[in-house]
């Protein structure tokens, strides 16, 4: 028996068996492990993007409420200003990006069909 546990042969045929086992043991273990850690880190995911599907609806609301105060505010005034009107076009813009649909859209062209005056001021409005 001594001498079969001394022979290399007898090991490089043996500890293959031995080893498989242990190997696909842990194998399975850390796959586990991972698949665990995989469903954490998805349902944190699923948070995060309602978060932000709340957060981007929240900014969509405020921007059309920017949106239509100043633009009606400036119709009523009869003029804007070229920055203001930059302003409300990024606005807009952004708007439009976040999904915003054609609430504004009306009182958006009346807008930018406004004459431009930069001589007035429209701080104090």
């Amino acid at each position: 028996m001594k001498d079969l546990l001394m022979n290399p042969q007898f090991w490089s045929v043996v500890t293959p068996g031995l080893l498989i086992p242990v190997i696909k043991y842990y194998s399975e273990k850390s796959k586990e492990k991972t698949e665990k850690q995989n469903d954490k880190t998805i349902e944190r995911l699923d948070k995060i993007d309602a978060k932000l599907e709340s957060q981007g609806q929240a900014t969509k609301n405020i921007i059309r409420y920017r949106l239509i105060k100043n633009m009606r505010r400036a119709i009523r005034r009869g003029y804007t200003s070229s920055s203001e009107l930059q302003e409300m076009c990024n606005l807009y813009d952004s708007y439009h990006d976040l999904g915003g649909n054609g609430t504004v859209d009306k009182v958006y062209n009346d807008f930018i069909n406004l004459k431009i005056d930069d001589e007035r001021s429209i701080e104090n409005d």
